[in-house]
């Protein structure tokens, strides 16, 4: 039935292989920024130094994260906080915690275009109704949710993660202390990237279901 919908519609193949293109390209520069920012930062905690890495250009498309150097704390009437130029175990442990979950939304995205461009991959072949298809769109489409809803909250839960981390195996250590995180994010044009993908996304599936009922009304009056 697929073959049947794009019969006469050569445009909807043309434009489902240009965004399995672009989609896979996106997705690929995104997989490897987040390999790149979890190498530079895993080595900006061990040395212990802030972090601030941006990738493209402000005002089309850029992702920039920035870590303040952790503050390690023990309590009392006037807490004595200091920086640790050779960090311990736990604090570099929930230093990368929250370097994980800080990547997290960019590592969704990734994998969401990578969804996407294999089923417009599919759709382009004709396969528009094959389980794989459905599969692989609800799987971009669960991935651009997650970026949606935790991007902008990336950077607190972070540091949560972090300090969280870092008080739990104080305790389990048998000491009293806690730190201070600090994370923060910039999606600069993703979200306008990732509406457009979107766009072209419910444009398809909006054709392919008009025809769809087009080919089952013509059925059900056959019958």
């Amino acid at each position: 039935m697929g073959e049947a919908i794009l019969s006469g519609e050569r445009w909807l193949k043309v434009v489902s292989g240009a965004m399995s293109v672009f989609c896979a390209l996106v997705g690929l520069v995104l997989a490897l920024m987040v390999v790149a920012l979890l190498a530079g930062g895993a080595i900006a905690d061990w040395k212990n130094k802030s972090g601030s890495w941006r990738f493209g250009q402000e005002g089309v498309a850029s992702v920039g994260f920035e870590r303040s150097v952790e503050q390690s704390c023990r309590p009392g009437e006037e807490p004595l906080c200091a920086h640790s130029n050779a960090p311990t175990v736990k604090s570099y442990v929930s230093r990368l915690l929250g370097q994980l979950i800080v990547q997290a939304p960019l590592a969704a995205l990734a994998y969401g275009l990578l969804q996407a461009c294999a089923c417009f991959a599919e759709i382009a072949r004709g396969r528009l109704l094959a389980q794989r298809t459905v599969r692989r769109l609800i799987r971009f489409s669960l991935a651009g949710l997650i970026f949606v809803l935790f991007a902008p909250q990336a950077g607190r839960l972070a540091g949560f993660v972090a300090d969280g981390a870092y008080k739990m195996m104080s305790l389990i250590a048998g000491e009293k202390s806690f730190s201070f995180s600090s994370y923060t994010t910039h999606y600069i044009g993703m979200h306008g990237m990732l509406s457009v993908v979107y766009a072209v996304t419910l444009t398809i599936i909006a054709v392919i279901m008009a025809k769809a009922s087009t080919i089952a009304d013509d059925h059900a009056q056959i019958v």
